[in-house]
């Protein structure tokens, strides 16, 4: 797997140095999938955590070791100009809201049951 951490055509894009929104995509040709979408102070800092944690466990970010042997991938890391472009990256941004809440309701409803258990 390739590494594309900020690179523009002038070297490293300077606002990774800074706070703000970032992706982490996955390219194969045109075809492109975003695996993450996050926010950070430091985000050159916080993508080094996610590249070292993906490379101790691929299933980090939904992978498999295959995946990181393949040199026809190359994971791409880039600054979005803003958080409005993190609902355009997903697609989804009221779906993916709703599912997580529904998700939520349900793991606090099973906590009870949980504890009657134990």
């Amino acid at each position: 797997m390739k590494i594309d951490f900020f690179d523009t055509c002038n070297g490293m894009d300077p606002r990774a140095a800074k706070h703000g929104v970032y992706m982490i995509e996955l390219q194969r040709g045109d075809k492109k999938v975003c695996l993450y979408v996050g926010e950070s102070v430091w985000i050159a800092a916080r993508c080094g955590v996610h590249l070292y944690s993906l490379y101790e466990n691929p299933n980090y970010l939904g992978l498999k070791k295959e995946d990181i042997d393949n040199d026809e991938f190359t994971l791409k890391f880039s600054v979005l100009d803003s958080v409005a472009d993190k609902k355009t990256v997903l697609g989804c941004g009221p779906i993916v809201t709703m599912i997580s809440s529904f998700a939520s309701l349900i793991g606090v409803g099973g906590s009870p049951l949980m504890s009657i258990r134990m």
